[in-house]
């Protein structure tokens, strides 16, 4: 996002480095590619943790359930 990745590099990189966490952070105009970064993150790295920094309900928006 921040260095301009494309959403398919983005998710070999993720894909090949199998992270246990993938964390993410916006700014109020970007959170809309924030949440399509986690939800690539989560097709990339299915068993890996997500996590986010926004004031505002980003885990509602990744489909993510309850705020960890």
């Amino acid at each position: 996002m921040t260095n301009h990745i494309a959403d398919d590099r983005l998710e070999e990189f993720i894909r090949h480095n199998a992270p246990d966490v993938v964390m993410a952070t916006a700014i109020t105009p970007m959170i809309y590619q924030a949440q399509k970064t986690l939800e690539i993150a989560r097709k990339a790295a299915p068993l890996a943790s997500p996590s986010w920094r926004h004031p505002s309900d980003l885990h509602v928006f990744a489909g993510l359930g309850e705020a960890p």
